[in-house]
């Protein structure tokens, strides 16, 4: 182990999902190093759609503040400007948790070290740390998350199965506005989180298909709630799945923060969704859930953390749960091929869990 540094520099990009995944990792450094000053590197805004990394770790909860990357930027008076600022603040060490080519990685690592970092740790420079690892009984590949504790092996074993280490660390007013907007709502004390929005197109199960679901699982249940939570953009097309749910429904597509979702979501029974930030963050509030996934990815790899969620990968048999369940995967060819009544039982065998079970709390 190294001694102790003051201060550490961690580079990662991304916005929602690539940020909960990456809980087990913060809290690790947290963990190893509590006294050091913490600041990540990374990118503002990722996307029109996509809330930067600080809405999820917030402000003085994981890390101590922030430096914006400009992703794709090509100005070396800005990248100057940038490792300038860096090295005035003085970073003893840099993590490095990140993924892309080895010129990528190569480059990174001399910026980093253009900012004052006297050990970069984490630069995936072999290939095998650039790449995940096959399980060939299940035909998953390894998290992401597990790939990046991989290349940080120098600083101990991060356990990205640790289910506390995958908490969102939610403020006592984070906590208390969620009671406030569940407050007063008819379906506030049994209700399913829905979240049918997602960046790319590639990755949308499609209207057709979650009208089917949503019309099962309420007519089976008419007093069950639903909470959809998303980005404003998601707002005028949640409204027009939510007529065809029976029961009490309510759209906070743009009006709550990142955190203030997850907040919100602790409450629920279950999630339900496109693979997307949003089902990241249900799972870092420890509730299950029930995600359709594309092909955008090998399978495994962005799957939420944790074991009691319900994957439906096209062409996969391994759908999850504990103890892993298996479905019949045969003749899907893309995410849209995925067939309704799967995920509509996957479902219903989460609502039909008695309330004190832990494994719906």
């Amino acid at each position: 182990m190294f001694p102790a540094p003051q201060k550490v520099l961690i580079h990662r990009l991304g916005s929602l999902g690539d940020t909960a995944i990456m809980l087990p990792v913060f809290h690790y450094l947290n963990d190893i190093w509590p006294q050091a000053e913490k600041r990540v590197m990374t990118n503002f805004p990722v996307a029109a759609v996509a809330p930067p990394l600080q809405a999820v770790l917030g402000d003085d909860i994981f890390v101590d503040g922030y430096f914006t990357y400009p992703v794709r930027m090509r100005n070396p008076r800005a990248l100057l400007s940038l490792a300038s600022e860096v090295r005035a603040w003085g970073p003893d060490i840099a993590i490095y948790a990140n993924a892309g080519s080895i010129a990528r990685t190569l480059r990174d690592g001399a910026f980093l070290r253009l900012c004052g970092a006297r050990r970069v740790i984490g630069l995936p420079i072999d290939r095998s740390r650039r790449e995940h690892i096959l399980d060939r009984q299940t035909g998953l590949y390894e998290r992401e998350t597990a790939r990046i504790a991989r290349t940080l092996a120098a600083l101990g074993r991060i356990d990205v199965n640790d289910p506390q280490k995958k908490d969102l660390c939610l403020t006592e007013a984070e906590r208390n506005a969620a009671t406030d907007i569940l407050s007063g709502w008819a379906g506030a004390e049994r209700f399913i989180c829905f979240s049918p929005g997602t960046k790319q197109e590639m990755k949308d199960w499609t209207d057709p298909n979650w009208i089917v679901v949503l019309e099962a699982v309420s007519s089976a249940d008419p007093s069950l709630g639903i909470l959809v939570v998303g980005a404003d953009g998601d707002r005028a097309r949640s409204d027009a799945l939510l007529t065809h749910w029976q029961g009490p429904k309510l759209n906070t597509c743009g009006q709550i923060s990142p955190r203030g979702s997850a907040a919100v979501m602790a409450h629920a029974k279950m999630f339900l969704g496109n693979d997307s930030g949003p089902m990241h963050l249900a799972a870092a509030v420890n509730i299950p859930a029930v995600a359709v996934f594309s092909r955008h990815a090998k399978p495994g790899i962005w799957f939420p953390l944790g074991d009691r969620h319900r994957i439906f990968y096209p062409g996969l048999r391994w759908s999850g749960g504990a103890p892993p369940v298996e479905r019949n995967a045969a003749n899907e060819t893309d995410i849209t091929s995925i067939p309704p009544d799967q995920v509509i039982d996957a479902c219903r065998s989460f609502l039909r869990k008695p309330e004190s079970s832990d494994l719906v709390r």
